[in-house]
């Protein structure tokens, strides 16, 4: 029989890498459903939005702005640009309204801003 023990004795005696250890993800919920963080009930409940910053292989930066439908897992939106401005943040979501309405929260960064609906 062998165990995780003996095959890391084995890798170091090659002098082989262990295999970096992953850190357990942190539960987003409760089992007895008490919330760490609202959980989406339905499509376009729960939007999430992120920025990402990188490089090419040139040296050129480049940003990408997401949309993800948290319920259905769906990229809804993926813009990417060499500059991105608050008119080009402003103007990736609009033809998603439209496709999808309204969501009734986004989060971003971590944090959950309700929008609030005009009566």
């Amino acid at each position: 029989m062998v165990n995780h023990k003996k095959i890391e004795r084995l890798w170091r005696e090659e002098g082989l890498q262990l295999p970096r250890q992953h850190k357990k993800r942190r539960r987003l919920y409760n089992k007895d459903s008490s919330i760490i963080r609202l959980r989406p009930q339905h499509p376009s409940h729960i939007w999430s939005i992120d920025f990402v910053h990188d490089k090419l292989s040139n040296g050129r930066p480049y940003k990408t702005l997401t949309v993800l439908d948290e319920y259905t897992r769906e990229a809804l939106c993926v813009a990417v640009k060499p500059k991105m401005n608050s008119a080009d943040v402003l103007d990736a979501p609009y033809p998603l309204l439209l496709r999808y309405g309204k969501p009734k929260y986004i989060r971003s960064g971590n944090v959950l801003c309700r929008e609030e609906l005009a009566a």
